[in-house]
C-alpha cells in the first residue's frame, strides 16, 4: 500500500519462489487475494511441561530453574556463595544439586532423586536417549522435532554454552565450558520428572502427545503452505529495496580525486554514512573512506586504570598484539589507591544486598544514601551538556599514549614488525599513496548512562568497545619516523608534512572529537582548527537530519540523551541496516543512503591478488550479516531472538540479562531498540551485499571459504555484483547464476 514493495518486484519474487513451492499462485493479483484471505497455519510442537495441566505454569517454572542453575554454574565471582560442583560437567552438577535442592519438592514433585537414579550415571547422549524413549517418543523424526523444541525453550542459555565453547577455541579464558548438549539433557530431565510424576493422572494426554510426535514427518514443513506466501513477500520487499539502491549506484564514475587537506577514514558502521555525507558537503577539501573500525589492528588493550585487558578486534579474529597503557601522571598511582579504598568501602554496603537477611532491609536502611547521587544525575540530564565534557574528548596528556607493545608471546615489537603491522593496515585500507596533510582515523562509540546494552551501540569491529584506542594505536605507528623509513623502503612513501590524527565519532550526538591534539605539529594547527570547525558544522547538520528522519520535529535537547540515566532510547544504533556496499567512494559519493548502508571503500584495480577482497568477504561481510540477523530476529521473532522489555532487565553473570527475576537468558536486542512505542523502526530484510569486483574473483572466494559459501548459497544474504565496465547490476541466485537487477535507468 505504501509502494515500498513494487508490483514488478513481487512478480519477480513469485516467479522465483514458485520453483520451490508449486502450490503458489500464478499471478500477483491472485497472490494478494490469497494473502488477505488465508490464515496462518503454524506447526505446534510442545514439551511435556507445556501440555501438563497444573496450577502453576510448569514450562516457566522449569526454565526458571534451569536459569538458576546455569547462572550459578557460570558465575564469575558475583555470588557470595560459590556453586559447589563447578568442577563437574553441567549435567553431573545438576544431578548432584537435586540431592539437596528442594525446589521440585516444593513445586509438588516427589521422589526426584529416585526417578533420576536410572539416568544419573549415563552420559548426556545416553541419558537423553533413555528418557525420550521411556516417554514414548520412538520415531527418529519425532525425536528430532521434540529435541528441537526443547533446545528452543532454553535458546538463550544454549547460546551462552556455545559462546563459551567458541571463545575457548579462540584461546580466550572462559568460565567452565560444558557442551550445550548437557543443557539439553537437563531440560529433557525436567520433562522426564514431570512425565514420571504425573503419568498416572494424565496417561491419555501423554500417550496422545507421544503418538502425534511419532506420526510427524519431515515433509510436514512443506505442508505449511502459508510459509511460501510469506517468503514471497519477504523476497519482494528485498528486491524492491535492491532496485531502489541499484538505481542510485548505476553511473559512470571518475578516477579517485586526490585528497587535499583532509582524508578521514570512518568505520563502515551505518551511522557513519550520514556523517560522512554531511562532512563532504560542508568541507569540500575533504575526502572520506570506510574501513572496519578496528583499522586492522588485532590487539588486546589494557588501560592503566583497568585490571583486565579488553579485546579490541572482531570476534572472528584472535589478537596478535598485547598493548598495556602506562600513565603519564606520577600522581595517578596515589589517585588509584584512593579510588580502590573507596571502592572497597562501598563494596561492603553493596554486598549487603546479596545477603539472605540484610537484602530485605537494605533499601530501608541505606536507600537514603542514594538520593544525592540520583538527584545529581537527574539534574545533570536536564541541561544540555557541553560536548567538550565527553569522556572521549579527554586529551591523552592525562592518561597518555605511553604504551608497552608486545606480541602475545610477550616479545616487544621491533621497528620492522611495527612497520609490517602499519603497512598491512594501510594496504587493506587502500592507503598506499594519496596522503593528505591531515589523515584522520575516526573510530566510533556511544556515550550512554545506565545502559546494559551499551556495547551494542559501540563498535562491533572493536569487540563491543569504542574505537578510540584502535585509532590512537595505528596513528602512533604511522607518525613514527622510524616506521615511515621502513615503509618507504617497502614502497609506501608518507610525505614529511603529512600527519595522522586519531578521532572518535560519538554516535548519540554525532560530535566528532579529535584525540591527542598535542601530537599535531605546530605547522598544521591552522588546518586542524579548520577541520574542527567543519566537524562541528557537519555534526549539527547530521543531528538535524537524523532527528527529522524519525519524527516531524527537532529535539533541541538531543545532547541530554547520553547523560540521562532514565533514557531507554539514547540512540537507534544500527536500526534500519539493509545493505553493505563494497566499492570505491566515487560510486556512492553524494548518494543519500539514509544511514542504512555499511560502506567499505574498495578499488579492485589496486588490490593485488584480491587479498583485500578476500578479507572483506570473510570478515566484515560475515560480521555485518551477524548484525543484520540480530536486528532481523529481534523484529521478526522477538520472543526468541529479542531481549524483551529493557525496563525489566536484570544483569546476570556479566554475560547477559534476565527479563524479570529469572528464566531464560535473553539474546538479541530489547524492544526499545527496534520499536518507537507505536511501530517498528527497523524493516526486517536480509543483508544485500553490493560488490564492485570481477565476478570470477567473487565466485572464487565463495568457493574457497565454507563459511562464505554457506551464507551465500543458503541465502542468508544477497550478493549483487556491480560491473565496473557496463555499470550493470546483477543479483546472484542460489545456484551460482546471476540475473540482472532492473533499475529505474533501464
Amino acid at each position: 500500500a505504501k509502494g515500498e514493495i513494487t508490483e514488478e518486484a513481487l512478480a519477480e519474487a513469485l516467479e522465483e519462489t514458485r520453483h520451490l513451492w508449486r502450490y503458489l499462485p500464478k499471478s500477483v493479483p491472485e497472490l494478494v487475494n490469497v494473502t488477505w484471505g488465508d490464515s496462518r497455519f503454524a506447526r505446534k510442537i510442545e514439551t511435556i511441561a507445556e501440555i501438563t495441566p497444573s496450577a502453576m505454569r510448569l514450562s516457566e517454572f522449569v526454565v526458571d530453574e534451569i536459569g538458576k542453575f546455569a547462572a550459578a554454574y557460570f558465575d564469575q565471582n558475583q555470588a557470595l556463595v560459590k556453586f559447589p560442583w563447578k568442577n563437574l560437567s553441567f549435567w553431573q552438577a545438576w544431578v548432584k544439586a537435586q540431592s539437596i535442592d528442594r525446589s521440585m519438592t516444593i513445586a509438588g514433585f516427589t521422589d526426584t532423586v529416585a526417578i533420576l537414579r536410572s539416568v544419573a550415571s549415563l552420559s548426556p547422549d545416553k541419558a537423553i536417549e533413555s528418557m525420550i524413549e521411556e516417554m514414548g517418543i520412538t520415531s527418529k523424526v519425532g525425536q528430532f522435532q521434540y529435541l528441537q523444541r526443547i533446545a528452543s525453550s532454553v535458546n538463550g542459555w544454549g547460546s551462552q554454552f556455545e559462546y563459551y565453547r567458541w571463545q575457548q577455541s579462540l584461546g580466550y579464558k572462559t568460565p567452565k565450558v560444558s557442551p550445550a548438549s548437557e543443557l539439553i539433557t537437563v531440560r529433557v530431565a525436567y520433562d522426564y520428572l514431570i512425565y514420571k510424576t504425573k503419568h498416572s493422572r494424565h496417561e491419555a494426554l501423554f500417550v496422545q502427545w507421544s503418538e502425534s510426535l511419532n506420526a510427524s514427518e519431515l515433509s510436514s514443513f512443506e505442508k505449511d503452505e502459508f510459509f511460501g506466501i510469506l517468503y514471497t513477500w519477504q523476497l519482494a520487499l528485498e528486491l524492491s529495496y535492491q532496485r531502489q539502491v541499484s538505481s542510485r549506484l548505476v553511473k559512470k564514475i571518475s578516477q579517485p580525486k586526490a585528497a587535499k587537506k583532509f582524508h578521514l577514514a570512518f568505520c563502515i558502521d551505518v551511522r557513519s554514512e550520514m556523517i560522512r555525507r554531511n562532512l563532504e558537503n560542508v568541507e569540500r577539501q575533504s575526502r572520506t573512506s570506510g574501513f572496519a573500525g578496528f583499522f586492522a589492528t588485532s590487539i588486546d588493550y589494557k588501560k592503566c586504570d583497568e585490571k583486565q585487558e579488553g579485546h579490541r578486534l572482531p570476534v572472528l579474529l584472535t589478537p596478535a598484539i598485547s598493548v598495556v597503557e602506562n600513565s603519564k601522571k606520577e600522581v595517578f598511582n596515589a589517585d588509584a589507591s584512593r579510588k580502590l579504598s573507596s571502592a572497597i568501602f562501598v563494596s561492603y554496603f553493596r554486598n549487603l544486598r546479596k545477603m539472605p537477611l540484610s537484602s530485605f532491609l537494605f533499601v530501608e536502611l541505606f536507600g537514603i544514601i542514594s538520593i544525592a547521587s540520583l538527584f545529581k544525575k537527574s539534574v545533570q540530564s536536564l541541561f544540555s551538556r557541553d560536548p567538550q565534557l565527553s569522556r572521549f574528548s579527554a586529551s591523552s596528556s592525562e592518561f597518555g599514549s605511553s604504551c608497552t607493545l608486545n606480541y602475545k608471546t610477550q616479545q616487544p615489537l621491533t621497528i620492522e614488525e611495527k612497520a609490517t603491522f602499519a603497512g598491512n593496515a594501510l594496504r587493506h585500507m587502500g592507503w598506499k599513496d594519496n596522503f593528505a596533510k591531515l589523515n584522520v582515523l575516526v573510530g566510533h562509540g556511544s556515550e550512554t548512562s545506565n545502559n546494559a546494552f551499551a556495547s551494542a551501540l559501540d563498535c562491533g569491529a572493536c569487540g563491543g568497545h569504542a574505537g578510540d584506542f584502535n585509532a590512537r594505536f595505528l596513528t602512533s605507528l604511522l607518525n613514527d619516523q622510524e616506521v615511515r623509513n621502513v615503509l618507504a623502503q617497502k614502497g609506501t612513501f608518507i610525505p614529511k608534512d603529512s600527519c595522522f590524527v586519531a578521532a572518535l565519532h560519538e554516535t548519540v550526538t554525532d560530535e566528532i572529537y579529535i584525540l591527542e591534539e598535542e601530537n599535531v605539529p605546530q605547522s598544521l594547527k591552522s588546518e586542524l582548527a579548520d577541520l574542527k570547525l567543519s566537524l562541528k558544522k557537519a555534526a549539527l547538520s547530521c543531528r538535524n537530519e537524523r532527528q527529522t528522519s524519525r519524527s516531524d520535529c527537532l529535539d533541541h535537547s538531543a545532547k541530554r540523551r547520553s547523560e540521562n540515566w532514565s533514557e531507554v532510547r539514547p540512540e537507534w544504533g544500527l536500526s534500519g541496516n539493509a545493505c553493505f556496499i563494497v566499492a570505491p567512494r566515487e560510486r556512492t559519493v553524494g548518494v543519500n543512503l539514509s544511514s542504512r548502508s555499511f560502506l567499505h571503500d574498495y578499488d579492485w584495480k589496486r588490490d593485488e591478488g584480491f587479498k583485500t577482497l578476500e578479507l572483506i568477504m570473510t570478515a566484515p561481510m560475515v560480521v555485518t550479516n551477524w548484525i543484520n540477523m540480530q536486528y532481523y530476529g529481534s523484529v521478526v521473532v522477538p520472543r526468541y531472538y529479542g531481549s524483551g522489555n529493557k525496563i525489566l532487565h536484570n544483569l546476570t553473570n556479566e554475560c547477559g540479562v534476565f527479563e524479570g527475576n529469572g528464566g531464560d537468558l535473553r539474546v538479541g536486542l530489547p524492544m526499545q531498540s527496534v520499536h518507537d512505542g507505536e511501530k517498528f523502526v527497523h524493516d526486517p530484510m536480509r543483508l544485500t551485499v553490493f560488490i564492485e569486483a570481477p565476478r570470477t574473483e567473487i565466485e572464487n572466494i565463495i568457493q574457497k571459504h565454507a563459511v562464505v559459501g554457506e551464507l551465500v548459497n543458503n541465502q542468508w544474504l544477497h550478493i549483487i555484483h556491480i560491473d565496473s565496465d557496463t555499470t550493470g547490476v546483477w543479483r546472484r541466485l542460489s545456484d551460482g547464476s546471476y540475473t540482472e537487477v532492473l533499475t529505474n535507468h533501464r
